[in-house]
């Protein structure tokens, strides 16, 4: 029986792992982090995602440890809407709508679906190499491991796809995000609903991932800000949304600033090629995008589910792998191509473009 290596132990490498076990085949996972050093974020899972957790047996339990949604609302400034979701929609269609939860919590679930001692914690790779028609990874700490195939869901900056195909690197948007989590309580009208509020040259998102927690965002051009990074940086973010509806600033205001998480919105152009003999990208290794659609981590699960079928298929990585990418490549070309647009979208600062896209949102029907 063919042996697999996974290389990162998020949700892209875990929810792989899982179907490649519940496909009969024999898998390890090696995540760099250390154990305890839970991501301390909240997510949004699609009805995409959520049917083909489904399709794992996994789908009600994220649903019950997470918020299922009745809309994901763009707004203004003022929080007053701009355009709306359907969600009711895909719930009646498809049996689920949308599900913000911890990100913690979605981890835990997809660890507990896996067979004991499938993930190796503190294993950072270093490097990978072929020899007699297997695959060997090295280890930061001077282990190595070796299996039949290797798959690499590293994330954005995958060690993996740089030895692979160095000429291929992230790519800035222009933009700093700055996300928290605090116990806060919305108005009844929120508890339901993901928002993210439009201004010019920023915009700022939250919703309940639990009934008492809530996750937010905000994101700003980097240049011509005049962000005071020597401020206290709740103070600071609340200032640089004082124009917006007081709620945003009560959530900012109301959260640690060693629980805020800092970070440049990223995304990667379209990769050639995923794979080579052996071994093969997934997930952000393969196709990171912005988080402007919130398809990131639902396109890393569709993808364990395509290479899980491929492989029980094929039983040949030399046929599943290049598979794998004609299956899934136009599909996470555009959703990163159309995310990038929607994120540049959100950030104009010209007044009169900021003017017209409100409008146009506007007037643009609920969407399904």
């Amino acid at each position: 029986m063919m042996r697999g290596m996974i290389i990162g132990g998020g949700i892209g490498g875990l929810s792989t792992a899982i179907a490649l076990q519940q496909a009969g085949m024999v898998v390890r996972v090696y995540e760099k982090q250390p154990e305890g050093q839970m991501p301390g974020t909240g997510i949004l899972l699609a009805v995409n995602a959520l049917r083909t957790l489904d399709k794992m047996g996994l789908a009600d339990a994220v649903c019950t440890h997470g918020n299922e949604l009745n809309g994901l609302n763009i707004t203004n400034e003022r929080l007053l809407p701009l355009s709306k979701n359907n969600l009711p929609y895909f719930l009646q269609k498809y049996g689920y709508s949308s599900v913000a939860l911890h990100r913690a919590d979605l981890e835990r679930i997809l660890h507990d679906a896996l067979i004991d001692d499938t993930v190796e914690l503190d294993k950072h790779c270093t490097r990978v190499t072929l020899k007699d028609r297997q695959v060997i990874s090295r280890f930061e700490d001077g282990t190595s491991a070796d299996g039949d195939y290797l798959l690499a869901a590293d994330g954005i900056h995958s060690v993996v796809r740089k030895q692979l195909f160095p000429d291929v690197a992230a790519r800035g948007t222009g933009q700093l995000c700055w996300r928290g989590l605090l116990e806060f309580e919305l108005p009844v009208k929120y508890q339901r609903h993901a928002i993210e509020a439009w201004g010019k040259g920023k915009r700022f998102g939250f919703v309940p991932v639990r009934s008492d927690t809530v996750y937010w965002y905000a994101t700003l051009n980097k240049h011509n800000n005049e962000f005071d990074y020597g401020a206290n940086l709740t103070e600071e973010l609340a200032r640089q949304f004082s124009q917006f509806a007081p709620l945003i600033s009560q959530l900012i205001s109301g959260t640690l600033p060693e629980k805020i998480i800092r970070s440049e919105l990223m995304d990667i152009g379209p990769v050639p090629r995923w794979f080579q003999d052996r071994i093969c990208l997934m997930g952000d290794a393969a196709h990171a995008m912005t988080p402007d659609l919130g398809q990131g981590a639902c396109q890393a699960i569709e993808d364990a589910w395509a290479m899980a079928s491929l492989l029980k298929e094929s039983k040949n990585p030399a046929i599943a792998f290049p598979a794998f990418q004609k299956k899934r490549k136009p599909r996470t070309d555009y959703v990163t191509r159309l995310s990038r647009r929607v994120g540049q979208m959100a950030h104009y600062e010209s007044g009169l473009l900021v003017g017209l896209r409100n409008q146009l949102m506007k007037t643009l029907p609920p969407a399904l």
